[in-house]
């Protein structure tokens, strides 16, 4: 349901987003995919994205092009970016989720964008709160608003100074613990993320040859 959504991330305007969706003639089930498949997106760019320092950095910089910019019309680092990428993947993705929700390519370019748009902007919201409460114990923090909460914060995981009463590694777990939460993501190191990767394949191939090993009744 698309409710779920929106009970996830909090105040999603969701009634526009059907409303471009039945103009495109695509069903409430149909948009609740393709939500489900930029949700996917999004949670692996920001999980692969937030393992460095200087991704970390980036990661902060894309939620605030996300939630700074009133007008839908976001630069090259924002969250919505970084979900459709440059055109080109933008397509090949727009095809790979009309190919999940079985709509026509043509239905998916059109309603993609808004949907990215209203999933994105939903969890630079969900992230503001915590990262607000991180931003007011930075001592250089200059008190200038959202733009200036999101480069500060930003410029301190990359520079390591003025992070206040922040260790070296605690302001970095205490940012990706706040957008692993709000993306919904498993705040994870490095080292966990690659050990998951490397496993997956061997899992797929166990659960694709085990029942030939042991027997299906197994």
């Amino acid at each position: 349901m698309l409710k779920r959504v929106d009970e996830a991330f909090g105040a999603v305007a969701l009634p526009s987003v059907l409303e471009v969706a039945a103009f495109h003639g695509v069903s409430r089930e149909q948009t609740r995919i393709m939500f489900d498949e930029v949700a996917a997106r999004l949670r692996r760019e920001l999980q692969r994205l937030t393992l460095s320092r200087g991704g970390l950095a980036d990661a902060v910089l894309a939620l605030k092009g996300q939630a700074t910019d009133r007008d839908g019309e976001h630069g090259a680092s924002s969250l919505s970016a970084l979900v459709l990428g440059p055109p080109h993947a933008a397509r090949v993705f727009a095809a790979h989720i009309a190919r999940r929700a079985r709509v026509s390519p043509e239905q998916a370019e059109a309603l993609l964008p808004v949907v990215v748009e209203e999933h994105a902007a939903a969890v630079a919201k969900r992230a503001e709160p915590e990262l607000y409460q991180i931003h007011v114990r930075i001592p250089a923090a200059a008190g200038g608003g959202p733009a200036c909460m999101y480069a500060e914060i930003s410029e301190a995981i990359r520079t390591r100074a003025g992070a206040g009463p922040f260790r070296r590694k605690v302001l970095v777990r205490r940012v990706r613990a706040a957008i692993a939460d709000a993306a919904q993501f498993p705040d994870r190191g490095p080292m966990a993320w690659l050990a998951q990767g490397a496993l997956t394949p061997f899992v797929a191939a166990w659960r694709t040859t085990r029942p030939l090993l042991v027997g299906r009744g197994a």
